[in-house]
């Protein structure tokens, strides 16, 4: 299994929505539990980076997000 600070380094390799979440998730995860970790760094964004944010959410299928997020058999053993 992957020690926070790992999760944490993976995640910031990364610029998307999913890795900021990620971001914030390992450094809340580490105030509550006391965990030191060393500080993120990151890449420096770029436009096509900062462009990625750009999400017309009606334009979203929902309903097929949510079939595919729900499907959790490929989880169990």
């Amino acid at each position: 299994m992957l020690t926070l600070q790992e999760i944490l380094d993976i995640a910031c390799r990364h610029l998307t929505p999913m890795a900021d979440a990620m971001v914030r998730a390992c450094v809340q995860r580490a105030r509550d539990t006391g965990e030191s970790m060393r500080e993120p760094t990151r890449p420096r964004p770029t436009t096509k980076a900062i462009d990625s944010y750009e999400i017309d959410f009606d334009d979203v299928d929902w309903e097929r997000l949510m079939r595919e997020n729900s499907d959790t058999r490929w989880n169990h053993c």
